[in-house]
């Protein structure tokens, strides 16, 4: 439902009521309600308390007083788990309904007397059962949203046969991106020092706006330094829910407001690790419960020999017996999904517990579950056997090796993907999200640092990342935008003459190049080619790039005549230029195909080109002239251009 947050006062939650779904980009969890009941009067006070205390654990609260209005909702509702409080007086005819639709994942019927067919709810697997009150109904609707958090859990997968095929750079990019991020988003976010008391002050007027309580919020805002890490993100409270909705969705605006908590958390880990070292002295087992689709399923088979990260702080118990209750009560529930229950083996000697730390958890649990460790975000574990049960054929044993310092494919995946980044914060982590093709991920974390940027330097920086964000996809003309904001900016600080908008002027030609419109483009190569003139000696490799870019737009112009009078000027700067000292965003191939064009080049220029291009290939390497060309468009925003 779009509705505002329910406020702690009564009387203020009529004028926030409105029978809508919430939008995706307001939902902090993985889950909305659905009330029905033909009785509802929201201006009753008994009904605003029933709303606010459903509000109180599940944020999107939806009030409905007819069943086809319901059942049009959940229609609408996809990718997200929907719970439904039906009234007894409509239960007979619509729990059977309900119950058949694939979006509803838990039934609760609320009544003033126990429900008169209760041997009939039990053939319902759906339904959780008949409560006279709110309160009892609460308790239980709180187990199962700590089951869909648990479940809730992003991994990603790299096959052994990959590992084989990244020793070939250029391969690098076919990684899973969430894999990359498992690898570098521990580091990146150590390197982001924020004082705790603004985070939080942020972060709790972020959250107001995303509809959470305000008596949860008030809460944690008074909590946060009187209580551990642990405690916090193992209450009842929105906390948990909306890290794993976030990291499952990656929302990277809401991961970026919770960094502070994240940091607090993982030090927590450190902290009791060191205190709990002495119990650590022999490798042990862990258990972990997980449910799958068969398509996700398939994928965790195809790993085996492989990796497998869990982005996300992992929840794990000494207990076998307790995985094993969680998964077959979910596989119950549904007959469309797997069950698997992770053996992980850890060998304590061999773990680099400062990058990956655990702790048993119980002494700080605020809702102990036996004997809870809990990892840290992004532990990496190797696939072993993968085994079905004997008595189960939807249930599935796996067994993981957590991966230890000596692990030598694993350091080299890191060490490659670390290559242009330099963990200076957000920044860098928006960057790596563009090198790995999340643009709508970036964008959304770069318009967060522009909210809060300091300066107009921060400015120039994010706006570029943002146009980034943008060429990407092939948003061109929103790309162009974004770069003549920054030169705009910029303009204000340096000379007309300033080589550093040069390099911005080609781009923004370039771009108007894609999108065909040949007349700016041609403004915009002027643009530089003045700068470029004044600034560089007559024979610089740059300038002949310059001249070939303006050459380029007069052959698409269809003026030949003044495309082959650029062209000649580029020919003469590049002919006696070495190979290292060729434009490092070599548009020769272009610039070849374009010597075919009728009775514009002889044969002497177009072999030149040909001799040049191949020369230009041996030199630079393919994925060498890829980064190269990264560098171009992504200056370090510590090096302000």
């Amino acid at each position: 439902m779009n509705e505002e947050e329910s406020k702690h006062e009564i009387a203020n939650v009529p004028s926030a009521l409105s029978n809508g779904v919430q939008p995706k980009h307001q939902r902090t969890q993985n889950y909305s309600l659905i009330w029905i009941d033909t009785d509802i009067d929201e201006t009753n006070p008994d009904c605003q308390n029933v709303l606010v205390m459903l509000r109180s654990v599940v944020n999107n609260v939806i009030v409905c007083t007819e069943q086809t209005q319901c059942i049009k909702l959940l229609n609408d509702m996809d990718h997200e788990d929907v719970f439904v409080v039906c009234s007894q007086e409509l239960a007979d005819h619509f729990v059977p309904i309900l119950h058949e639709m694939p979006q509803v994942d838990a039934i609760y019927i609320l009544g003033n007397a126990k429900y008169r067919h209760k041997p009939w709810i039990a053939e319902w697997t759906k339904v959780q059962g008949d409560f006279t009150s709110i309160r009892s109904l609460l308790g239980s609707l709180k187990t199962f949203t700590r089951e869909c958090d648990h479940n809730l859990m992003p991994m990603s997968f790299v096959p052994k046969r990959f590992l084989a095929v990244t020793a070939e750079e250029e391969n690098l990019v076919l990684l899973e991106p969430f894999f990359k991020y498992s690898l570098l988003y521990n580091e990146i976010i150590s390197e982001i020092h924020e004082g705790d008391t603004k985070s939080v002050k942020d972060f709790v007027f972020y959250s107001n706006s995303k509809d959470i309580s305000e008596s949860q919020l008030t809460y944690f805002q008074n909590q946060y330094k009187q209580k551990s890490a642990v405690s916090l993100y193992t209450e009842d409270i929105f906390l948990r829910s909306m890290l794993h909705h976030a990291l499952f969705s990656f929302n990277m605006e809401t991961v970026a407001r919770m960094s502070f908590f994240i940091r607090k958390l993982h030090q927590q880990l450190e902290e009791l690790y060191k205190e709990q070292s002495s119990t650590y002295t022999n490798e042990f087992m862990v258990y972990r419960a997980q449910t799958f689709t068969e398509q996700v399923f398939q994928q965790l088979v195809d790993t085996k020999g492989g990796f497998i990260a869990f982005n996300n702080f992992l929840s794990t118990n000494k207990d076998k017996e307790i995985a094993i209750d969680f998964v077959e009560r979910a596989m119950r529930k549904n007959n469309d999904i797997l069950g698997v229950v992770f053996i992980m083996k850890i060998d304590p000697s061999k773990v680099l517990t400062t990058d990956t730390p655990f702790a048993l958890i119980d002494e700080y649990n605020a809702i102990p579950q036996g004997k809870e460790i809990l990892f840290t975000m992004n532990t990496v574990f190797r696939v072993g056997d993968i085994k079905q049960t004997v008595n189960n054929n939807r249930l599935w044993k796996v067994r993981l090796t957590m991966v230890d310092d000596n692990d030598t494919e694993l350091a080299m995946l890191t060490l490659r993907m670390k290559k242009g980044i330099s963990f200076n914060g957000w920044y860098e982590l928006g960057q790596w999200m563009l090198h790995v093709g999340l643009f709508d991920q970036a964008e959304e974390l770069y318009n967060d640092l522009l909210e809060n940027a300091a300066s107009d330097d921060d400015k120039i920086c994010i706006y570029h990342e943002l146009a980034r964000a943008k060429e990407g996809p092939k948003k061109y003309e929103e790309a162009i935008i974004f770069y003549e904001k920054k030169v705009e900016i910029k303009q204000k600080t340096v000379s007309a003459d300033d080589p550093s908008l040069a390099s911005t002027y080609i781009i923004i030609g370039q771009l108007y190049d894609n999108i065909g419109n040949y007349s700016k483009a041609l403004e915009f190569y002027r643009k530089s080619h003045n700068i470029y003139k004044k600034t560089l000696p007559p024979n610089h490799p740059d300038l002949g790039t310059s001249y070939s870019n303006i050459g380029q737009v007069y052959s698409e112009l269809g003026d030949y005549l003044k495309s082959r009078e650029y062209y000649d000027k580029a020919y003469k700067i590049w002919e006696n230029i070495p190979p290292p000292n060729l434009p490092r965003k070599s548009n020769l191939k272009r610039d070849t195909g374009r010597l075919y064009e009728p009775k514009i080049y002889d044969s002497k220029m177009r072999q030149f080109y040909q001799r040049v291009a191949a020369r230009a290939r041996r030199t630079l390497p393919t994925i060498h002239r890829k980064l190269q060309d990264d560098q171009r468009k992504s200056p370090n925003p510590k090096r302000k251009d």
